[in-house]
């Protein structure tokens, strides 16, 4: 696969989960008080694309601070990806968490 058609297939994966009330997301507690690079969503991503394509992809997480998040080799090509996951979560005044800043 190219680094294109890896993106398409991460793409695919979470669209097809995609039902009348979003996509179904089961989080675990979050392990690390005071940090978000220990982050459950993170890790659910990892997973999901570990259970859905696991004859096609190597999915490696990068670890705490490190970037990217996710590391995806597809297993036949040897093309790598990294995947940064960013939540987009509003302040309670509707304004972006994030400032809108980029990484």
């Amino acid at each position: 696969m190219t680094a294109l058609e890896i993106v398409l297939a991460v793409y695919r994966i979470f669209i097809a989960k995609n039902g009348s009330n979003g996509i179904p997301v089961s989080l675990t507690e979050k392990l690390s008080i005071g940090t978000v690079q220990d982050d459950p969503f993170d890790k659910w991503v990892e997973q999901e694309l570990k259970t859905c394509l696991p004859e096609y992809f190597e999915i490696f997480h990068s670890g705490a601070l490190t970037t990217p998040d996710l590391i995806i080799r597809d297993r036949k090509s040897g093309v790598i990806i990294g995947l940064e996951i960013k939540k987009l979560i509003q302040k309670a005044s509707g304004s972006d968490s994030r400032g809108m800043t980029i990484d």
